[in-house]
């Protein structure tokens, strides 16, 4: 124990002695930088022996952000002779850059810029908590991405913020942005496996996230196809609720094509079911009354292909 207090009192002694011979005090607070490199002019503020020299010189490079640069009194005090400086007190001088954690206020109105909206329709739900050093925050529109399940409504927008010589500081937010969209909505229920009319639709204006694109935004889209379920009315209707109506409706009259090898015989039948290009279904003839099976070709045309024995 005795020792640990004899090392220890010659320690502090040493370094009293040293900062006696160097003029080093406690280090102050660590100074502002915002360029690459640490300037004469920056260490002058710190130990007015260097405003001797042309403020513009360059003394040292600057840290990396989130990092410290210190010169200590020996460090100085090579600086000093090399410099052909005159003598004078020496204070460590400590420099980095200034950070802080950006606003969500600074995010909303960069992302409302990019995408031509009101800051208020932007809603930040969490954002990066690192400081990050004073620039400009830079944002682009091809760095937002919809996050999985949540209909498009919440979304990641990376972006980052640009110092010094064009270094980079990644950021990052989840955000809720809401945007004026046009829905189509139906004006009665709609049943299922049944052409919709476009009388039958009608467009709303309302606010959606700007990625819920399963949407139909135009009666064009909707009209003429079939719903896969029952559409209530005033619900938007999604480009997933309706698919394209069968090309055969089931008792449509329809072209049949016979092949047997080179040879082509066309008859009319009766479709028994619906169907689509390459599903096979039944028919009748209508003249013999006679039930058979043929592949949907298109639209009214089916064919039926006999293997030679």
């Amino acid at each position: 124990m005795v020792c640990r207090r004899v090392i220890l009192m010659a320690t502090l002694i040493v370094s009293a002695s040293f900062a006696a011979v160097t003029g080093e005090t406690a280090a102050p607070r660590c100074q502002a930088i915002h360029g690459e490199t640490i300037l004469a002019g920056d260490l002058a503020a710190a130990n007015p022996v260097f405003a001797a020299l042309d403020p513009a010189t360059s003394v040292g490079p600057a840290p990396m952000v989130g990092a410290q640069r210190v010169f200590r009194g020996v460090e100085l005090a090579r600086l000093v002779r090399e410099n052909h400086l005159p003598a004078g007190p020496l204070h460590d001088a400590c420099f980095e850059w200034p950070t802080a954690t950006i606003p969500a206020s600074r995010f909303a109105e960069a992302m409302a810029r990019v995408l031509s909206l009101e800051p208020g329709a932007i809603e930040i739900l969490e954002q990066s908590r690192f400081p990050a050093p004073a620039g400009e925050l830079v944002l682009a529109k091809t760095d937002l991405q919809p996050l999985p399940g949540a209909d498009g409504r919440v979304s990641m927008w990376r972006g980052f913020v640009r110092y010094g010589a064009n270094r980079r500081f990644p950021v990052w937010a989840r955000v809720r942005i809401l945007a004026p969209v046009v829905r189509i909505v139906a004006r009665a229920p709609l049943a299922p496996g049944q052409p919709i009319s476009a009388t039958a639709l009608e467009a709303t204006a309302t606010t959606d996230g700007i990625f819920s694109g399963t949407y139909a935004t135009s009666v064009a889209e909707i009209a003429g196809r079939v719903p896969r379920m029952r559409i209530e009315p005033g619900v938007a209707i999604r480009l997933s609720d309706v698919t394209s109506p069968p090309e055969i409706q089931a008792g449509d009259e329809v072209e049949v094509e016979v092949r047997n090898g080179a040879m082509r015989i066309l008859l009319t039948g009766k479709a028994e079911r619906s169907g689509r290009t390459g599903e096979i279904i039944p028919l009748v003839n209508p003249t013999s009354s006679a039930h058979f099976s043929a592949r949907v070709e298109g639209r009214n045309r089916v064919v039926v292909t006999l293997v030679p024995r």
